[in-house]
């Protein structure tokens, strides 16, 4: 046999072999199907890890955060209460006859409870004689401390006299406290004015500038005891 045939003949014979072979193998695997499939090795799935893009997407909307005001919160304002107003009330002690009669009086710390009131005039702008300007007005606070301690218990009337001199130039009975020279006194005294009446008195009697005026109060009390109150003043008018 040449060198040709012979290399056939391997090659043939070989062949063979290797089909006896694997047939048993063949067989097996038909057999065992899970081998097949655990011999197949499992793509493992390749995971690249994705950076967060930390740069802004251009087309991603712009959100501005709006911080919302919170008002301050202010201290409550104090309520202002305004100081009552406090009557202007001055006294002037008085003299004259009935002044040994102590239980006619008032509770005014002045000549032992025995003085005019004078409404509207601060005590510090009592001079002596006072002197009246455009305004004049004045009242008597009395009563007779063995039936009361209240202006007019006990008292029957206050009859108030002015004279220019001799001459009388205003005179009238109070019948009821607050015993006010020219009338009123629920709760205020009337007041009188020169520039309103043409100078001169409720008599008519013109006022005299400079000169001193004399008043008597004289205080009848109910059980019959009298006193009189006697004081003076001067009129400067502003004109």
């Amino acid at each position: 046999m040449n060198r040709g045939h012979w290399t056939r003949a391997s090659w043939i014979l070989l062949g063979l072999l290797l089909v006896a072979c694997t047939a048993p193998q063949q067989q097996q695997v038909a057999a065992n199907p899970t081998t097949v499939a655990s011999a197949t090795p499992t793509p493992t799935p390749t995971h690249t890890p994705t950076l967060a893009n930390t740069t802004p997407s251009a087309t991603a909307p712009s959100v501005t955060a709006t911080a919302t005001p919170v008002p301050a919160t202010l201290a409550p304002t104090p309520t202002v209460v305004p100081e009552p107003t406090r009557e202007l009330l001055a006294f002037v002690p008085v003299d004259g006859g009935g002044g040994e009669v102590v239980n006619l009086r008032n509770d005014n710390p002045f000549k032992e409870g025995r003085n005019i009131t004078l409404p509207g005039i601060a005590q510090y702008e009592v001079t002596e004689p006072v002197v009246f300007h455009d305004q004049i007005v004045f009242q008597v606070e009395v009563w007779d401390k063995n039936v009361g301690t209240r202006d007019g218990e006990g008292i029957q009337h206050v009859e108030f006299v002015i004279r220019d001199g001799e001459q009388v130039v205003h005179e009238r009975i109070e019948r009821h406290a607050g015993y006010c020279v020219f009338g009123g006194g629920e709760p205020d005294c009337a007041v009188w004015t020169f520039s309103e009446h043409a100078k001169k008195w409720p008599s008519g009697h013109p006022v005299r500038e400079g000169v001193r005026y004399d008043v008597s109060a004289i205080i009848v009390a109910d059980s019959g005891e009298t006193a009189d109150w006697m004081w003076s003043f001067k009129v400067d008018l502003p004109w």
